[in-house]
């Protein structure tokens, strides 16, 4: 039987012309922009006349500015660790070694967690220790697996086998936000504007410019210095935090649906990461306003079962640490003020463990 080629000779010029295209929109704009521009089209929505949560552009930003770097510990984890903990402070404390705060959010999930910790371990051979840090109040169950997911698309699975993350990288999707911007017919925001917004969505200071001394146009210059860090100062959003006994404002977000614990399982996953990358998991809770009592129990209960399952993890603190009220923007997050204080505190810890390590 005579094979018939020209039946696909259309779709080996519309494969031709393709190729072409992006072989062109590649040379032009160049690898780095298309990586960028790709992160972008998959981490946000995109949605008509709506715009991203804050929390998202913060990922983006500390993606952007230290997926490679040379820290030795990397911090994961939520926002209560975002603003409570001062790299630079601590680097004081290590011995020469690098501390990097690469936290965000609550809402991404524990999940989102794993997949953060894994890219950056991934990308950062250098890294030693990987530090997961996170408030009482927002244990597994507080978001579930909140935008964990579109981490995932970003960042990737574990695993590492999502095949189909290639056609993310196509060249000519650059310029998909432009597009979507003309179609949505939203005006193209610049970079101050954009960092304006995502400071105010956050709601980290009331002035940033005189709080910091920086430009809204020089928020990524200011983050990069601080390797992480941003103030949170909302005053008096400490009033009415729970300042008693600690109880059902923790342990709701601390069992599932079924009335089964979910912490030990979620510390395992992120334990495993740390092993894949053989980094040791060091593990630190933000304090609280209220104080320890018999409903922490089943917490402590699953964290010391943790720590028998994997006797290398540090958690130098435990669960629950108390702090003065007025020391807390809100129940989830220490002033700038207490974060020196904390930052100290952490420094110290490490600086002892590092020395302690060496004698060993």
């Amino acid at each position: 039987m005579k094979f018939k080629f020209h039946i696909f000779k259309p779709l080996i010029f519309a494969f031709l012309v393709f190729f072409s295209v992006e072989i062109i929109t590649y040379l032009s704009i160049g690898r780095n922009k298309i990586i960028d521009a790709s992160i972008e089209n998959t981490f946000f929505d995109n949605k008509f006349k709506k715009l991203d949560v804050g929390q998202k552009y913060i990922v983006l930003y500390k993606s952007q500015i230290f997926k490679k770097n040379n820290a030795e510990f990397l911090q994961v984890g939520d926002s209560s660790g975002f603003y409570g903990v001062r790299p630079i402070i601590v680097n004081s404390y290590l011995n020469g070694l690098n501390y990097l705060n690469l936290s965000c959010c609550a809402d991404s999930g524990w999940e989102g967690y794993v997949y953060t910790a894994n890219h950056y371990l991934k990308n950062n051979p250098e890294a030693k220790y990987l530090v997961l840090y996170a408030s009482p109040y927002s244990l597994p169950m507080q978001y579930k697996k909140g935008f964990s997911e579109d981490l995932k698309n970003i960042f990737g699975d574990v695993k590492d086998k999502n095949f189909f993350k290639i056609f993310n990288y196509i060249p000519s999707l650059y310029h998909r936000k432009r597009i979507l911007n003309f179609l949505y017919q939203n005006d193209i925001e610049d970079k101050s504007k954009e960092y304006k917004r995502v400071i105010k969505n956050l709601g980290v200071v009331d002035n940033f410019e005189s709080y910091t001394g920086y430009k809204y146009a020089e928020f990524i210059k200011y983050l990069s210095s601080t390797k992480g860090w941003l103030p949170y100062d909302r005053k008096k959003r400490w009033m009415g935090m729970p300042t008693n006994k600690c109880g059902k404002a923790i342990t709701s977000n601390f069992y599932d649906a079924y009335g089964n614990p979910t912490l030990k399982k979620s510390l395992q996953k992120i334990k495993n990461v740390a092993d894949r990358y053989d980094t040791k998991l060091i593990v630190f809770f933000n304090p609280v306003a209220c104080k320890d009592s018999e409903k922490m129990d089943p917490i402590h209960k699953e964290i010391n079962l943790f720590k028998k399952l994997n006797p290398d993890v540090f958690i130098p603190f435990g669960f629950i640490n108390t702090y003065e009220k007025t020391e807390f923007s809100d129940r989830w997050h220490l002033t700038p003020k207490a974060s020196i204080k904390q930052s100290h505190k952490i420094g110290k810890i490490l600086g002892d463990f590092l020395d302690l390590s060496d004698k060993n």
